[in-house]
């Protein structure tokens, strides 16, 4: 959707809220599109309700058509000056792993690219949580807010009612979309690929779905998430009431500031251990591994190999750390950069998109080998998900340990990067315990003795619009 600035402008109404937990205002607003977002625990959590405006872009220059329509919207807009920068206007959204988009039968409200800017932002900062309406006015000389006082006065009436809490869903059925001997068979074949010579390393995923006897409670979700994984980027983008996709992803896509560019590198895992003990010598063992460090250093290479040629400055450790989290610990390079020139973040973003960490190496040919290897499309999974504002600053994580849910079916996503010496058993051991953080939250057991028989669950691709 394009706005022509000579016709409309953004005008951006932020005022105090009395308090309420992002989580808490979503759930009042149950059945309209809603988006959320936070790094971590401390830092300022976004929760998005309703559109102003939906900006869509598809092809190999989506970012850059993303990019053009984002300025457009903020072209000459209004915000209150004496508000906090955290809680002015910014829009939310991400992208499909392929240019070309997402299956529309699994997808349907989700396309190539898309970012949002909520009708209704409630920002919690600090301890204190404003909200911010954003209005497209066709009157660029004088603004008339009578009306948003009266919006700004109906919501805070909402927020203070009861609100009748969604049921918590029950797992009914789980069926695994690619089973043990074709996951042998996909490595096997990105083995070959690798030894062949074409590739250095490829990531393949694989998907479990789920049937629930309730609707996906998907704000009930990231409570849990919160509690289990606090140091995640928290995220939900729900475009169209009751087709949401939601996660806890540890992984940083991007995030620029003032001209100062965050990344990392995160490949190469291992499990937690069951006491102290375990836990230290896995790490070790992690740290001393020719094969996670080999798939380390090809994503910490292709980082400063893509980001030399925009920063003044590039500070990359020569040593990985291991960073641990509840379930699995991953080798982690912190990535730190001042960029050369005024530099927008979705420009960024199609620079980095997709990582070795989720596409593989060489970029184009391992992203041709996922689409002749994987049996589905990724749809956003490992793509981009985040928030961009009117500076082009802001910050976005790689989609992983994420789930799509459509009403009471749920599709989980989880992947592992393959090199000349992986061991397909191995790595379907990992993609298991990344499948944990989003089964837990919905309170799924992932089961694998289970007859497939007893396990069978329509295709997402039957029940969906």
């Amino acid at each position: 959707m394009t706005i022509s600035p000579s016709s409309k402008h953004l005008i951006a109404y932020t005022r105090a809220l009395p308090d309420v937990t992002p989580q808490s205002f979503l759930a009042h607003y149950g059945g309209e599109a809603r988006t959320f977002w936070q790094r971590g625990q401390y830092a300022s959590a976004y929760a998005g309700v309703g559109s102003a405006v939906t900006l869509r872009a598809q092809g190999s220059d989506r970012f850059a058509r993303l990019r053009a329509q984002v300025g457009e919207v903020f072209s000459g807009h209004q915000h209150d000056s004496s508000a906090p920068a955290d809680v002015r206007p910014r829009f939310f959204g991400g992208a499909a792993f392929e240019a070309d988009g997402a299956d529309n039968r699994l997808w349907g409200g989700f396309g190539s690219a898309q970012m949002i800017l909520p009708r209704y932002l409630l920002t919690r900062s600090g301890g204190y949580s404003w909200l911010t309406i954003c209005d497209m006015s066709v009157s660029e000389n004088r603004v008339d807010t009578a009306h948003l006082d009266a919006e700004f006065a109906a919501v805070v009436e909402r927020i203070q009612q009861e609100c009748d809490e969604s049921p918590i869903s029950t797992p009914l059925k789980l069926h695994e979309l690619t089973d043990h001997v074709a996951w042998r068979d996909m490595v096997a074949e990105g083995v070959g690929k690798i030894r062949a010579g074409e590739l250095r390393k490829i990531v393949l995923s694989r998907a479990l779905e789920a049937e629930m006897n309730h609707p996906i409670n998907a704000v009930a979700a990231l409570v849990a998430l919160e509690k289990s994984y606090p140091t995640a980027f928290r995220f939900m983008i729900e475009p169209e009431a009751g087709q949401v996709f939601f996660g806890a992803s540890p992984e940083l896509l991007a995030r620029l500031e003032d001209g100062t560019l965050y990344t990392h590198a995160l490949a190469g895992s291992a499990p937690r251990g069951e006491m102290p003990s375990d836990d230290d010598r896995i790490a070790a063992e992690l740290l001393a591994s020719s094969k996670d460090r080999h798939e380390h250093a090809l994503v910490v290479d292709w980082l400063r190999a893509i980001l030399t040629p925009i920063s003044r400055t590039l500070d990359i450790p020569h040593q990985p750390v291991v960073t641990k989290l509840r379930n699995i610990q991953h080798l982690f390079t912190p990535v730190q950069a001042q960029l050369r020139d005024k530099t927008h973040l979705l420009d960024v973003i199609e620079r980095l998109h997709p990582t070795p960490a989720l596409g593989g190496d060489p970029q184009h040919e391992s992203r041709a080998a996922i689409r002749e290897i994987e049996p589905m499309p990724r749809g956003w999974y490992g793509a981009p998900v985040g928030w961009i504002d009117a500076h082009g600053d802001g910050e976005f994580a790689v989609a992983i340990r994420s789930a799509l849910a459509c009403e009471s079916h749920v599709r989980f996503f989880a992947g592992a990067g393959i090199v000349a010496d992986s061991d397909p058993d191995r790595e379907w051991e990992e993609t298991k315990i990344k499948f944990k953080p989003m089964l837990a939250a919905l309170g799924v057991e992932y089961d694998v003795q289970v007859d497939a028989q007893e396990r069978v669950l329509p295709q997402l691709e039957g029940v969906l619009p």
